[in-house]
């Protein structure tokens, strides 16, 4: 008990009860810096500025394609040539065994070999600036050679460091700065900036908001502004001096391209023997072919046969074979130096022998050689143009073996020659283990709507046979069946029904008439190629509205066949 009088009570504090006010004090303190600092990085990085890289980039467009994708030499901007097919010419070629890069165009072949100050532009040679050069095994290119025939611009900028690609050939929106702005990484005031653009400065336009848009500026810098800072215009394509395109033979308007093949074994046919064919534009002689692995070509054309066809209206598009030889066609054509050889002869021959076209007929390719056929087509064709030539192919029905059909880049050669010739025949070929008809009505159809797939029906020519198949089947010890076949004109197949009194009748599922006899220990078939299955092939081709039709061979058909082929491909 505490008696003393007046005596205050005293409470005794702890040291931590002490500390806890400036605990408290330094933990707020420290809350609001983390907020604060929070605070200022999301809500103001806008005033952070990025130096952008000093390595050199390819802006191409609108894209930043990064580094080591362009270099800048002596004055020369040079692209690696995976760039260039990439982003602007799938087609570029580049053979290493040669040390050869080759550009195709509509009207020009360039080839250009590694470290050579020389350039062959069809059959003219150019003096370069600067040769194609190699690095790590793969070649880069001078480009500003090749700027006009890409229709691109390009230019270096050594304050950005910046090599930028645009076309000349598409329209483009052009912004010009209303007032002194900074180019931002983002769409958006948070993100950081770049560099600042002045008040008059001129950008590319490429994507507009409200808010921001995406630009490029002069000097090739990628990012965004803000949309009210700017004012666009959209810029058309200035007209482009046409460049003079050699005239190209078309038929006549109303018709169409009405082709037949003279098969030359050895000796050109006695031309006083041919009676004038009604219809008729274009006659075909089997006369080129490649004749050895260095690319030679072995010769059959004859003057006189020109000035026949030419006196009758004909246009002459000689025949050029491989000899439908795999591995000659290999050995030609897997060399730059060897296919500029085939291509030169041929084209010393169209001029020698006065000729209007080429059609090209290669068959049994192998298939790894099917890219080095596209190749040797887009080289041919700008310098057959350049000559007035019709370039077309013949090409089978999709389907089938590697080495008949698969090799056929059917879209990538119909976009580049002038027609393409659907041989719509051999259903059942020579060595057929079943009989057949050699191109029954419903398999042709499929095979133009096939192709139709692949290649605009103004560049197709529907190929018909004028020959059919005897069929010979003879009955083996063990049941099965052997089956031979030779090959008949429509004249010599009438004939042998007629010598054999066989029934004709009409095969639903063909669309032909049908011959069938016994002989002996042998049967024998025939389809028959006439004028009714003809008329029935020639619909086709207004049915489907192709360029016309061609027939293997003159010589083979019925007098009658002409008149028919005429009245059905010319149908007003």
């Amino acid at each position: 008990m505490n008696t003393s009088p007046n005596v205050p009570e005293f409470k005794v504090r702890t040291r931590h009860q002490k500390t806890r006010p400036v605990r408290l004090f330094l933990f707020a303190l420290l809350l609001t810096v983390i907020i604060a600092t929070a605070a200022i990085i999301y809500f103001y990085p806008g005033f952070m500025h990025i130096e952008p890289d000093s390595e050199v980039h390819l802006i191409l467009g609108d894209s930043d394609l990064g580094i080591n994708k362009a270099e800048f030499v002596r004055g020369e901007i040079f692209l690696p040539i995976d760039v260039i097919k990439r982003y602007i010419d799938p087609d570029i070629f580049w053979e290493q065994e040669t040390g050869k890069v080759i550009v195709t165009t509509k009207n020009k072949v360039i080839r250009m070999a590694t470290e050579a100050v020389t350039a062959r532009v069809n059959a003219n040679e150019i003096s370069l600036q600067t040769p194609v050069v190699q690095k790590n095994g793969r070649p880069w290119i001078p480009i500003n050679f090749l700027a006009d025939l890409y229709n691109i611009n390009i230019s270096y900028f050594d304050s950005s460091k910046r090599i930028v690609v645009t076309k000349t050939d598409q329209e483009h929106v052009e912004g010009r700065l209303l007032t002194n702005s900074k180019l931002r990484v983002g769409p958006g005031f948070r993100n950081p900036w770049l560099v600042d653009l002045g008040k008059g400065e001129r950008v590319e336009v490429y994507e507009e908001t409200n808010d921001y848009s995406f630009i490029r500026t002069e000097d090739g810098l990628l990012g965004y502004l803000k949309t009210s800072d700017l004012a666009s215009q959209v810029i058309p394509v200035e007209p482009k001096k046409e460049e003079k395109k050699p005239v190209i033979w078309e038929p006549a308007a109303g018709e169409k391209i009405n082709l037949t093949w003279e098969f030359v074994y050895s000796r050109n046919p006695d031309t006083k023997t041919i009676p004038k064919i009604p219809g008729l534009n274009v006659i075909s002689p089997t006369w080129f072919a490649l004749s050895d692995s260095e690319g030679g070509i072995s010769n059959k054309a004859s003057s006189s046969y020109v000035s026949w066809a030419h006196q009758r209206g004909y246009q002459v598009w000689a025949l050029f074979s491989n000899s439908f030889d795999k591995e000659l066609t290999h050995a030609a054509l897997s060399s730059a130096d060897k296919r500029e050889k085939i291509i030169d002869q041929m084209l010393i021959y169209a001029e020698l022998y006065d000729l209007d076209g080429i059609n090209i007929d290669f068959e049994n390719v192998y298939l790894q050689d099917k890219n080095l056929v596209v190749q040797f087509i887009r080289e041919l064709v700008p310098v057959a143009h350049q000559q007035g030539l019709v370039v077309s192919m013949d090409v089978t029905i999709k389907g089938g073996s590697a080495t008949y059909s698969l090799f056929y880049d059917r879209a990538a050669l119909g976009a580049v020659v002038d027609y393409m010739i659907l041989m719509t025949y051999d259903e059942h070929w020579s060595s057929s283990p079943i009989a057949g008809s050699v191109a029954s009505l419903p398999w042709v159809e499929r095979g133009v709507l096939g192709l139709l797939e692949d290649v605009p029906k103004e560049k197709l020519v529907l190929g018909v046979p004028f020959y059919t198949r005897l069929w010979i089947e003879t009955e083996n010890e063990d049941g099965s069946i052997n089956v031979n076949s030779k090959a008949l004109s429509m004249e010599s197949a009438e004939n042998l029904i007629e010598k054999n009194k066989a029934k004709v009748t009409y095969d639903e599922a063909a669309g032909q008439r049908y011959a069938y006899w016994e002989d002996g220990d042998t049967t024998k078939e025939i389809w028959l190629e006439n004028e009714e299955s003809m008329r029935q092939r020639a619909q086709l081709v207004d049915k489907y509205k192709l360029a016309g039709i061609a027939s293997w061979r003159r010589g083979f058909e019925k007098d009658g066949i002409w008149q028919v082929i005429a009245e059905e491909i010319n149908k007003k």
